[in-house]
């Protein structure tokens, strides 16, 4: 599934950087940061509210796909600027984190 296929599917926004060229292999859903470095891993879509600058570093670290902004969190210019610059995805969705993992595990 493809990050163009993922926002369609949440009814979400792609924000920054539009990767079409990779596939998701996984999701992971997690708010503290520290947790999603240690298992968010390449390809993966993170799911989290968390709309701060550092879910950019921490998406650019491991190699994630894409983060998805779930509960209608926008994150603010910095963070969508950052996540331009370093080719992170980000996508927001007025979807709970509950609903956007649900309709994702039914396609994976």
């Amino acid at each position: 599934m493809t990050v163009k296929e993922i926002a369609n599917l949440l009814e979400g926004e792609i924000i920054s950087y539009e990767d079409n060229e990779r596939y998701a292999s996984d999701v992971y859903i997690c708010d503290l940061l520290s947790f999603a470095m240690a298992k968010v891993k390449e390809d993966y879509i993170w799911l989290t509210i968390q709309g701060n600058v550092n879910v950019v570093g921490v998406a650019s670290l491991t190699d994630a796909l894409c983060v998805v902004i779930c509960e209608g969190v926008i994150p603010n210019e910095e963070t969508i600027e950052t996540a331009k610059r370093e080719n992170i995805t980000i996508i927001t969705c007025k979807k709970s984190t509950y609903e956007a993992a649900t309709i994702l595990y039914g396609k994976m």
